[in-house]
């Protein structure tokens, strides 16, 4: 027995040292994962998150989706990937994302290579939100071997072999036979005697060792189930067979930001398991910088017809993004502001409405600019976007910054 268990510890540590020299040596060759921005497409036109990647792809025996790549045979009984590694191109790390009705969407991709996708291990990666006061965690995303999958599901049967081997029923350890013998010879007995005569033939001490099994089962499923299939906080999990096949995943999130954050990154964390039990910590991606474009930077100082709380309440509203508190505060007066908190909340003809009454200064040219690209105006767009640049060139920069505004001037190649 003792020479078997040192044979049993040796062979996991040759495998736990394997997956280590492969590891780095996937590192000297520059094999990471990535995480970049994809091409400049407005959010709203994308319904789903998009995964892909090179190869075909079947159902295995538990009808979940299998990756397979093409790939041949290492020296080391590995399947390895055979395509040679792209060469580098400029990455984009940068973006301007818009606010709107409060939330602000974002879009990245994560991207493994396929030398990656080794079947022994699963790679965990988990998108983290870097503010200036906090740090906010996106669901993650698991790529997992064939092999190690096979383990997890193994572990998983033990437990539930451990779970069908406890009992629940009020006569599992009564000697039936001697306590029906009883009843017979004291048939006139009372109840009482009965109930007393159930546990005196009720085998306690393995009725005592199967409540104990049964108060250690959080306890039994922690020791045999290692390497948990993750269900909550998880955004894919996804089963690979090593290739030459390049695993992809766009990832869309939706976020609700405080008002006062302007900047936040984007990092990717990255970490290893093994069914060997090696683990280790993947080098950080990133990180991508987003920049946050407001309507609510528009907001219009307290007008000079205007002096009441009330109304300093709802600018504050405003510049707190929170435009459906502010809106029908800002209603009755029928000016920017109104019409501002009309078009943060997408009533766009709404807005347009008070807009066309007002002065043709920059700031209202430009809303009602944005508020006809929404409208699918774009000659009067063009021409409200041309008289604010005109009038003030900043409105060059923050027409940028609005996807509505960047999408007209891409369609018709502006070049301001």
């Amino acid at each position: 027995m003792k020479r078997i268990l040192t044979v049993s510890l040796c062979i996991a540590a040759l495998c736990s040292c394997s997956s280590s020299a492969r590891l780095e040596q996937l590192d000297r060759n520059g094999v990471r994962a990535q995480v970049t921005l994809p091409p400049d497409t407005p959010l709203r036109d994308v319904e789903k998150p998009v995964y892909k990647a090179k190869g075909a792809s079947v159902l295995d025996t538990d009808g979940r989706e299998v990756l397979i790549m093409n790939a041949v045979m290492g020296d080391d009984g590995q399947m390895v990937a055979t395509d040679e590694i792209n060469a580098a191109v400029k990455i984009e790390t940068f973006r301007n994302v818009a606010e709107r009705g409060g939330l602000v969407d974002i879009k990245f991709k994560i991207s493994a290579p396929a030398a990656l996708a080794d079947s022994r291990w699963q790679i965990q990666f988990t998108p983290e939100l870097l503010m200036e006061n906090d740090t906010v965690y996106l669901d993650k995303v698991f790529l997992t071997g064939e092999q190690y999958r096979r383990m997890q599901r193994k572990e998983y049967e033990k437990y539930r072999r451990y779970l069908n081997s406890l009992k629940y029923g009020p006569d599992d350890f009564l000697n039936e036979r001697e306590y029906r013998i009883f009843l017979f010879r004291e048939r006139g007995a009372e109840s009482g005697w009965r109930d007393a005569a159930r546990e005196h033939y009720t085998d306690r001490f393995l009725r005592g060792i199967n409540e104990r099994r049964i108060a250690r089962k959080d306890e039994m499923f922690s020791r045999l189930v290692r390497h948990p299939i993750l269900s909550e906080g998880l955004r894919l999990d996804t089963v690979t067979v090593a290739g030459n096949g390049d695993v992809e995943y766009e990832y869309v999130q939706s976020l609700r930001l405080d008002y006062s954050v302007r900047k936040f990154n984007l990092l990717l964390k990255g970490r290893l398991r093994g069914v060997d039990d090696f683990e280790t910590e993947l080098p950080d991606c990133g990180p991508l910088t987003y920049y946050v474009s407001s309507l609510s930077t528009l907001t219009e100082e307290m007008p000079e017809h205007c002096e009441d709380s009330l109304y300093l309440r709802a600018l504050e509203l405003l510049r707190r993004r929170e435009y459906r508190q502010a809106l029908p505060i800002l209603v009755p007066y029928a000016d920017f502001n109104a019409a501002l908190a009309y078009a943060a909340l997408n009533y766009n003809d709404k807005a347009l409405e008070i807009l066309e009454l007002l002065d043709n200064v920059p700031k209202v040219e430009y809303l009602k600019a944005l508020s006809y690209c929404r409208t699918h105006q774009d000659i009067k767009a063009l021409k409200c976007y041309d008289n604010a640049c005109a009038a003030d060139a900043s409105y060059v920069f923050r027409g940028n910054l609005d996807p509505e505004i960047r999408k007209l001037k891409n369609r018709y190649n502006l070049t301001r």
